[in-house]
């Protein structure tokens, strides 16, 4: 009987199945995939297909007599990371929320000085005004630490009042066990970055408690001379939450930063389609409310507009404020963006040279978007009229009926939100963006997310021991100490909803869908029970999402290319 062979060439991987008609519908022989190779519909990935089809036909001896290829239209998508607006705080500058090193349990505030300027005072006897003035001493990052230490001991002698120390360097424990008393002392602080400050707060607290002083409004009020219910306040109080260590400068006033606007010839810009120009991120929530297709253009910080069919950005404090995540322990300062582009066709006629690297003749479908949704409709006990979400590496594919429509945004999307709020390579954040984690609890033991303990059967290297790990594929990987397994379920939670599930809701807006609705997701993210979960939890209550399973044994992968055989055995 006739072989055909149904071959999905994806941005990031190729998916075949081999079929043949038999009693009642289409007999599946085989399913294979692999990585695309080279750009989607290029002479490349026809030819790797090609072998793919051929190796998968030899493993159980048939020979395919046809092929069904979809339309290829690659897409190009790009993750970029940025950093986000800063936090509307007004004349009130944070200079840093967190340290390498800190030291001291207080607060103070004082008019910033120099080391240098300190000790020319120091020559003589004190200024009235070094008498009168509380003293933040700046120590730059020339200037060993012992020295620094000694020149600020010998100002207090000499009389000055000096409540708090700025460094340079990670040098604030070295300099603060040599000072005569004990105060706050905070490091990662460059003396460039005071500018015309005319009042600096400096607060420390041991052991990760959380700050007392500059996360009051009233106390920052208070030493600020700024109203508490001012908005400015409370953005500063905000970025401080859970924070141990924070320093604060309050801006002069012919301080070129105060109420700064930013240049339209820097910085990421977007051009909407009703011909409005915006500001990235300042733009976020509007991205998340708006069906794809809204925005034209970009520019990436430079003075050319790139067309673009489809633009989503999310927001790593958003991420963060969902989650509840405490300050410091994953970033906060980006703004994570998926654009989507149709690039040309690699290839004027790909069916013509897949046929010739097959040997056989090869027939091209009306759509990918039709064969994806009768491949994923023939999963037991989906309905007809359910909604389908293909979720790929760089874009979503969601179909309604006869509508679809492509998203950017996707797999690759949540890895780099994962990376850049860990602060770790993207090759680890794929692989912890992907299950429940474990923490080493010592070599020999590790503790899920529901509180099992298990016992390896080799021991771990010392430096996963306090760690969260996960599975890799050559045993545990560490990639953070500063969460406890709660917490991180609970941020990964909030990515997956943020990156995926609020992206699939752009599209049911666009479809009109605001009812309760069936929801099948394929692809390769379908496999992610997390994902599925956090799609569930931003569709309309009452809404049911389940995970494809082609022909009821494929499983979610191969959609497209069930769809393609099926086709191929209907022409041929």
């Amino acid at each position: 009987m006739t072989v055909v062979a149904g071959v999905d060439i994806g941005n990031s991987t190729t998916e075949i199945v081999l079929a043949r008609a038999a009693r009642g519908g289409v007999e599946v022989l085989a399913s294979a995939r692999g990585m695309t190779r080279g750009t989607k519909g290029s002479a490349e990935s026809l030819t790797a297909a090609a072998r793919l089809v051929l190796r998968t036909a030899a493993s159980c001896s048939v020979r395919v007599d046809s092929a069904c290829l979809a339309p290829a239209h690659p897409v190009r998508t790009a993750c970029r990371a940025g950093g986000r607006a800063p936090a509307g705080t007004g004349p009130l500058r944070l200079l840093t929320r967190a340290a390498t090193t800190a030291a001291g349990d207080a607060v103070a505030a004082g008019r910033p000085v120099t080391l240098d300027a300190l000790r020319v005072r120091r020559h003589g006897s004190p200024a009235d005004a070094d008498r009168l003035d509380a003293l933040v001493v700046v120590v730059p990052a020339g200037v060993a630490y012992d020295h620094a230490a000694g020149q600020i001991n010998e100002a207090r002698r000499a009389g000055a009042d000096i409540v708090a120390v700025l460094v340079e360097r990670d040098e604030a424990v070295l300099i603060a066990n040599r000072l005569g008393d004990r105060l706050p002392v905070v490091d990662g602080v460059p003396p460039g970055e005071l500018g015309a400050s005319e009042l600096v707060a400096v607060e420390a607290r041991p052991h990760g408690r959380p700050l007392r002083r500059l996360a009051d409004p009233y106390w920052v009020a208070d030493t600020f001379g700024i109203p508490a219910a001012s908005p400015y306040v409370r953005a500063l109080t905000h970025e401080l939450a859970d924070s141990s260590y924070a320093v604060v400068a309050l801006l002069a006033d012919d301080d070129g930063r105060r109420g700064e606007t930013p240049s339209t010839e820097t910085g990421d810009w977007l051009r909407w389609s009703d011909g409005t120009i915006a500001d990235l991120t300042g733009t976020v929530d509007r991205l998340r409310r708006s069906p794809p297709g809204r925005v034209s253009a970009v520019r990436w910080a430079g003075p050319r507009w790139d067309s673009v069919d489809d633009v989503y950005a999310v927001h790593l404090d958003a991420i963060a404020r969902q989650a509840r995540s405490r300050r410091g322990t994953v970033g906060v300062d980006q703004v994570i963006t998926a654009v989507l582009d149709s690039g040309p066709l690699p290839v004027a006629d790909p069916a013509r040279v897949l046929a010739e690297a097959l040997d056989a003749p090869v027939s091209l479908a009306g759509s990918e978007a039709a064969a994806g949704r009768a491949g994923a409709l023939t999963t037991p006990g989906c309905p007809g009229d359910a909604v389908i979400a293909d979720l790929g590496g760089g874009t979503i594919d969601v179909s309604a009926g006869d509508r679809r429509l492509v998203l950017a945004g996707a797999g690759e999307m949540l890895t780099t939100v994962t990376a850049k709020a860990l602060a770790i390579p993207m090759g680890l954040a794929d692989h912890a963006k992907r299950v429940p984690a474990l923490h080493a609890d010592s070599p020999h033991v590790v503790i899920d997310e529901k509180g099992g303990r298990a016992f390896l059967d080799a021991p771990l290297s010392g430096g996963a021991v306090g760690a969260l790990c996960v599975e890799g594929p050559v045993g545990l990987l560490p990639f953070n100490r500063s969460l406890g397994l709660g917490e991180w379920r609970a941020w990964r939670m909030a990515a997956k909803a943020e990156t995926i599930g609020r992206n699939v809701v752009r599209a049911l807006d666009a479809f009109g869908v605001a009812e309760a609705l069936p929801l099948l997701v394929v692809g390769g993210a379908a496999g992610d029970d997390e994902v599925l979960a956090s799609i569930a939890e931003c569709l309309p209550p009452g809404s049911t999402v389940g995970r494809g399973n082609v022909a009821g044994s494929l499983g979610h992968r191969y959609a497209v290319a069930y769809g393609l055989a099926q086709r191929g055995l209907e022409c041929a």
